[in-house]
């Protein structure tokens, strides 16, 4: 878009999966270079995600982006080396209390993420999807706060039953679901967050933090969990292979796809001007 000052730009927010990452989830070279050579310059490239702070801030070492990250949906705001929270929310035992009875009644896993760690039930074993989980058989044997829920289950039936009884509980809500997508992976899950969470309010707070405005950020995207940044940026900009209804939403659409390189190539084109 002509208006987009690109000279301008200070702050560069990558969703991860399926944006940054190819469909094997990785990193290209390509990619890791120009991200270097944006940082370099003096721009945040922050990557935000709706999975867990080990898994953000791994990737965010990978492809040399900004310590800071953005993950588990916008629930935390982490700086790796200064080892800073800046913000969290955090659940409480009563609704963690909630939603395991709920899954335990349905047959379905839960998992709880934390900032150092992922946390499952020792016979929790309907999916295995998930590796390298801290075993627990109770809430008193996970040394740190929760900041999100992920339910997954190969059965779409038990996982809609956990889905609607869960949307009832107060102060929580459901940000992300494969359960209405045309994307099968062979497995079914929702993100569970508290109320209020989302990218787009992390972003706002980055904002106000580092006091970057509206016309100084752009936001790259793949899915409707992504929207909540479109609401909080003027330029937002959707993948080639996002889905329908966001690139109807967009500022913008990646000329190239996540499989070949649609971010690294829009930032190369209009960051550095190559």
């Amino acid at each position: 878009m002509q208006d987009i000052d690109f000279k301008k730009i200070k702050l560069i927010i990558l969703d991860i999966d399926n944006t940054l990452t190819n469909s094997k989830l990785e990193i290209s070279e390509y990619a890791k270079k120009i991200i270097k050579e944006i940082v370099d310059m003096g721009i945040k490239v922050v990557l935000c995600s709706g999975r867990t702070t080990e898994y953000t801030v791994e990737k965010s070492k990978l492809c040399n982006a900004s310590s800071l990250v953005i993950s588990d949906n916008g629930t935390i705001i982490y700086d790796y080396k200064e080892e800073k929270v800046y913000k969290a929310n955090y659940f409480s035992n009563d609704i963690l209390e909630k939603i395991i009875a709920v899954c335990q009644e349905n047959n379905v896993d839960y998992v709880f993420n934390a900032i150092n760690g992922r946390y499952r039930h020792k016979d929790n074993k309907h999916n295995e999807y998930i590796k390298n989980i801290n075993l627990i058989e109770s809430l008193e044997d996970i040394p740190e706060k929760i900041t999100q829920i992920v339910i997954n289950s190969k059965r779409k039936s038990s996982l809609k039953k956990c889905y609607e009884l869960i949307k009832s509980i107060n102060d929580i809500k459901i940000t992300n679901t494969n359960l209405y997508s045309k994307k099968e992976r062979g497995y079914y899950f929702c993100d569970i967050n508290i109320k209020g969470v989302s990218k787009g309010v992390a972003i706002n707070y980055l904002m106000n933090i580092f006091n970057i405005k509206e016309n100084e950020i752009i936001c790259f995207g793949d899915s409707m969990n992504d929207y909540t940044m479109f609401e909080a940026t003027k330029y937002f900009i959707a993948m080639k292979n996002a889905d329908e209804k966001l690139k109807e939403k967009a500022y913008m659409i990646t000329e190239y796809d996540h499989d070949n390189d649609g971010v690294a190539k829009c930032l190369s084109k209009h960051i550095l001007n190559k």
